[in-house]
């Protein structure tokens, strides 16, 4: 937390000080510290501290969005898996068709890109059923798409249910393995 400034103004001496002489006698005038008032010094204090906590603030927010990201992937998930329940085990053709039952066709935007755009890719639909699946907590069912989130991360939901942030390394060895 930064120093309240006001409060060592009243103990530093003017930064100049100076005086004359007129008919009415000695005049002395005193400049503050860089020739700024109390208040303008608390402005300007105010505006370094925004300054320092402006990256900060920016850090968190994107970590947010990419867990809101998460959360959309695991009621995908979830709507898959109610999709199948319904249609005798059959996967979706494609994730928008889950937005008409099963969940908000928000859910399928990415809150870190633009709205309205595609956020996330699907690889069930090629796949007739979920227990055909070996492997389903290894399988990448669905995942967001590259530059969603800046670090190099991505969000990857399994064919389990699960959903996981992981680097953009790890992510290509699992889409491989899945090929």
């Amino acid at each position: 937390m930064l120093p309240n400034i006001i409060a060592y103004m009243d103990k530093m001496k003017p930064a100049i000080e100076y005086g004359w002489v007129t008919n009415d006698g000695f005049s002395v005038h005193s400049r503050s510290l860089l020739g700024m008032s109390e208040s303008s010094a608390g402005l300007v204090g105010a505006a370094l501290g925004v300054s320092i906590l402006m990256p900060a603030l920016g850090k968190a927010r994107e970590q947010a969005r990419k867990t809101v990201c998460l959360s959309n992937m695991r009621q995908i998930l979830l709507s898959i898996m109610m999709y199948q329940e319904d249609n005798d085990g059959k996967m979706p053709a494609n994730l928008e068709i889950l937005s008409t039952d099963y969940m908000e066709s928000k859910t399928l935007i990415c809150p870190s890109v633009n709205k309205g755009v595609d956020s996330y890719v699907y690889h069930g639909a090629d796949l007739d059923k979920f227990n055909q699946m070996s492997e389903l907590s290894s399988r990448v069912l669905i995942h967001d798409k590259r530059g969603n989130h800046p670090g190099g991360e991505r969000n990857v939901g399994f064919a389990d249910g699960h959903v996981e942030r992981v680097s953009e390394a790890a992510f290509q060895g699992m889409i491989e393995e899945d090929k």
